[in-house]
């Protein structure tokens, strides 16, 4: 897959106007982007002739969201298929959408689980109702409990390159829930930061579009509703990542009403107890808690 002409004018861009000192390979990608917006709005706010020589932060954060796009559509799935079989054991083909118990939160942006539990699935069982097929094509039948919600976005997500620039800024600057007008599934390419369209995923960001875009605010909260409700827990290679406080706080003060069994899956024993220390807080406790170091240990252990 060759790589665009635009790919290198927007990498260099990101790492020149890194405001932090040291490098952006220096960090990782959450924390990266939340040093980034802090010291921009700091100098705006007590350097403002300084602030003039940066670049301006929804036009740093797209050119962010364009790359990590054109860099996970190049990802691919190990020999192992690791994936596959995870959709094969939870979303089995042929099973009627609704006869289907088990449901996934992820806060990935590639679709390397998707392709798998898309097979043969309209995108709005998978996804949300009101995404298309095809920009041209109107949203299929309406599903209420969608298999796969994916809360900061995804690779194959397609909206228009004003709707990114409204959702990286915050929103409609009133008090109404900003909607996006039309979201659909592109697998064909990566758009470039001067495309008309653009991926539709959050860079790592403060709660402003989850509370002000009503899309997103809609899929945190069915992920709530998920937890309430769900009778087991498994959480794959997600370590509650100190940058991601919104995270933090949804799995800190949801009410289990039937929760029995709570599975880590991750290769640090430290992430196990940063898990129990956020459920306590949501009143978690005497459920039965497994833990497997990894993905492959886990398959083979639910078989």
């Amino acid at each position: 897959m060759a790589r665009p002409n635009w790919v290198a004018e927007e990498r260099d861009r990101v790492s020149r106007f890194f405001a932090p000192r040291g490098s952006f390979r220096d960090y990782r990608l959450e924390e990266a982007v939340l040093r980034q917006l802090g010291l921009l709005e700091l100098l705006e706010a007590l350097h403002p002739r300084r602030s003039r020589s940066q670049i301006e932060p929804a036009v740093w954060l797209d050119s962010v969201s364009h790359l990590i796009c054109i860099v996970l559509r190049r990802a691919r799935e190990n020999r192992s298929r690791l994936y596959e079989q995870l959709a094969s054991r939870y979303f089995p083909a042929g099973v009627a959408i609704d006869r289907l118990e088990n449901r996934i939160i992820t806060f990935n942006y590639d679709t390397l689980l998707d392709q798998h539990i898309l097979r043969g699935r309209a995108v709005t069982d998978v996804y949300f109702d009101q995404i298309r097929e095809r920009r041209d094509r109107p949203a299929r039948s309406p599903q209420p409990n969608p298999l796969l919600l994916k809360l900061h976005g995804s690779i194959n997500w397609r909206c228009t390159s004003e709707n990114l620039q409204a959702l990286i800024r915050g929103g409609d600057p009133g008090e109404h829930l900003y909607r996006i007008e039309a979201v659909w599934v592109d697998n064909s390419s990566s758009p470039s930061p001067s495309d008309a369209v653009s991926p539709l995923l959050i860079p790592p960001l403060p709660t402003k579009p989850i509370t002000s875009v009503s899309l997103f605010r809609w899929l945190w909260t069915r992920a709530y509703e998920y937890l309430h409700t769900a009778r087991e827990l498994i959480v794959i290679g997600y370590s509650l990542p100190p940058a991601d406080q919104v995270a933090d706080a949804m799995f800190g003060s949801f009410r289990p009403e039937r929760l029995s069994r709570i599975c880590i899956v991750d290769p640090n024993t430290a992430a196990l107890e940063r898990w129990r220390s956020v459920l306590r807080r949501a009143g978690v406790e005497g459920q039965n808690w497994d833990y497997c170091e990894s993905l492959s240990d886990f398959l083979r252990n639910e078989q």
